[in-house]
């Protein structure tokens, strides 16, 4: 009788293990098919968010683009109208030494009673940084290469001058950019003004 009841608990121990041990082996880690939805769903989020960051810096890139370009653009237009007032002040005529036509370039360093407008030269409208950070046309020692490019239109009518200053910082020349085709998306802006004729000062 011992020995039937021994056995008795010895079967309803493994009973009880081999449920156990079912419940268990049910709870044990995930499935593969699991295991390949959750990498890919991690693996989508990171690319998503990846393309998000490209995209945030790219855009910040352009904008920074645009902004040096519009400073370019006035700088252009400014430096045209400087040569106006320099000649209005020196008593000669508000248009002297301003040439006019396409494909015109000025700098900074620029003297009024030498032509400081080079029109229609065939000179390069890239833009390089000299070595003290300022743009300009001329390659000179320390100077670095942008992506800027800058010309100017100026036409006359005898009262009134206009100046088309296009500025373009894709890896193009600005030759065959006019106003019609010139916007963010061909990475090119104008600024148009118009210099009135004060005539000579009396």
């Amino acid at each position: 009788m011992r020995i039937k009841i021994y056995m008795g608990k010895n079967v309803h121990n493994k009973k009880k293990e081999n449920n156990l041990s079912k419940i268990y082996s049910n709870r044990l880690g995930f499935s593969m098919v699991e295991v390949l939805v959750s990498l890919s769903v991690v693996v989508i989020s990171l690319l998503v968010i990846l393309q998000l960051s490209v995209h945030g810096v790219q855009d910040s890139m352009d904008s920074r683009d645009q902004l040096v370009a519009t400073g370019l653009a006035q700088e252009g237009t400014e430096l045209v109208r400087n040569i106006r007032d320099s000649n209005w002040r020196a008593s000669a005529a508000s248009f002297a030494t301003i040439t006019t036509g396409v494909k015109c370039t000025i700098d900074k360093d620029y003297s009024v009673d030498t032509n400081p407008i080079m029109c229609n030269s065939g000179r390069s409208d890239q833009l390089y940084l000299d070595a003290s950070g300022f743009f300009v046309h001329s390659e000179t020692i320390g100077s670095v290469s942008t992506k800027f490019h800058r010309k100017l239109d100026i036409s006359s009518n005898g009262t009134s001058m206009t100046v088309t200053t296009m500025v373009g910082w894709g890896s193009v020349s600005l030759n065959d950019f006019s106003p019609a085709n010139c916007n963010i998306t061909t990475k090119c802006l104008y600024k148009e003004a118009t210099l009135s004729d004060w005539g000579a000062a009396n």
